[in-house]
């Protein structure tokens, strides 16, 4: 099993890197490959005025919505597990009041806590690290700036990607 922070997805983590024109863009893309042992797939590079800059940084439409799936479906879960133990904790020796109306209790943190859960997944699947991948491509795409995109399946690929870019560039993104 892999260490993926995200299971629905293959790449879970991005590294971004900008170059000032195609052939410096290319000889970082292609020293990726030949040192870190990406594939093909796995290494995108991204004109200033490609229309699908999202779709290069976001491949994976299936896999994310795995993700969020099962980061509703788990957090959700774990939410309304905490909602129940906090409830039969208030009914087994807490407040009074909590034991005239245990139905009511029971549900009421059952389902705060489900909500809670929900939202949690909610944030994590929305994958906020991704927003400085956003921000450096359209800097990039302002400043007629060329993109290298790595597609990384765990933290220790994403790691010596990242390594292997800031050699050449100091405009680096990356995500979790």
């Amino acid at each position: 099993m892999s260490n993926n922070t995200f299971p629905g997805e293959r790449y879970p983590s991005r590294v971004a890197a900008a170059f000032d024109d195609a052939s410096t863009a290319q000889r970082a893309a292609k020293e990726l490959r030949q040192e870190t042992g990406l594939s093909e797939e796995q290494v995108r590079i991204v004109d200033p005025y490609d229309p699908s800059v999202a779709s290069k940084i976001e491949p994976e439409n299936r896999g994310i919505g795995r993700t969020v799936v099962r980061t509703h479906l788990l957090f959700g879960g774990l939410g309304l597990f905490a909602g129940l133990a906090i409830a039969a904790t208030m009914l087994g020796g807490g407040p009074a009041s909590s034991l005239s109306q245990p139905v009511m209790v029971i549900v009421t943190l059952a389902v705060f806590g489900a909500v809670a859960g929900l939202l949690v997944g909610g944030l994590i699947s929305v994958r906020p690290d991704h927003a400085r991948l956003y921000v450096l491509a359209r800097e990039a795409a302002r400043g007629g700036d060329w993109l290298v995109i790595a597609l990384a399946s765990d933290r220790a690929q994403r790691d010596r990607a990242r390594n292997i870019l800031a050699r050449r560039t100091s405009e680096l993104a990356q995500s979790l």
